[in-house]
C-alpha cells in the first residue's frame, strides 16, 4: 500500500466513518457511489461498484452520504473489533478503499 495515500479518522456514534471532501475528490468518489463491504483478515474493504454489479447475491452494499460518510455495518464492526471512538486507518486504492484498525499511538492525524 502507498503509505502516503492515507488518513486516519474516528468511526462515530452510528458506526461511520467520514472520508473528507478532498480526500474524496483526489480518489473520484462521488456523493452516491456504492461500495461493497467486505473483509480480509483485520481489514474491511470498500470495492467500488456499480449498479449494473449488483446481483441478487447476498452483498452487503452501502453508499457515500451528502456528507461524505458511509456506515460500517455492525455485524463487520464486531467480527473485526472495530468499536464506536476508535481510530482507523483508511488506505484509498484505485477501486477499492481499506480500512485497518489504527493501533496505539502509532499513527497521526494528517
Amino acid at each position: 500500500m502507498e503509505e502516503s495515500n492515507f488518513i486516519i479518522r474516528k468511526i462515530d456514534d452510528l458506526g461511520r466513518i467520514v472520508i473528507p471532501r478532498d480526500k474524496r475528490k483526489e480518489n473520484g468518489i462521488a456523493i452516491k457511489d456504492k461500495f461493497e463491504i467486505c473483509t480480509e483478515d483485520k481489514e474491511i474493504i470498500l470495492k467500488r461498484i456499480n449498479n449494473e454489479e449488483i446481483s441478487n447475491e447476498q452483498k452487503i452494499t452501502r453508499s457515500i452520504d451528502e456528507l461524505g460518510r458511509i456506515v460500517l455495518p455492525k455485524i463487520i464492526r464486531e467480527d473485526l473489533g472495530f468499536n464506536i471512538g476508535d481510530e482507523v486507518k483508511i488506505f484509498f486504492m484505485t477501486n477499492s478503499t481499506i480500512l485497518i484498525k489504527a493501533q496505539g499511538k502509532d499513527f497521526d492525524y494528517e
